[in-house]
């Protein structure tokens, strides 16, 4: 799954790639590839993110990603 906005999300945490990529155990590199929708992030890592962020579940912040981009919510 693409993860449009995370770049946002993770600079209004005021985190850098290094320490959000510390937090979820996997590398920066990987943080970079999913800001640049080059790598898709799976279901597994969707929930640490959604966890590490405080929201109850990945589709909460599927749901806050898309409204930061202006993306219509179906």
């Amino acid at each position: 799954m693409k993860v449009n906005g995370l770049k946002f999300i993770r600079k209004t945490f005021g985190l850098t790639m290094k320490e959000l990529s510390d937090e979820i155990g996997v590398s920066s590199n990987t943080i970079n590839l999913w800001e640049k929708g080059l790598l898709d992030v799976t279901e597994e890592r969707l929930n640490q993110l959604a966890e590490f962020f405080g929201l109850e579940n990945k589709n909460i912040f599927h749901v806050i990603l898309m409204l930061i981009v202006n993306v219509p919510v179906k």
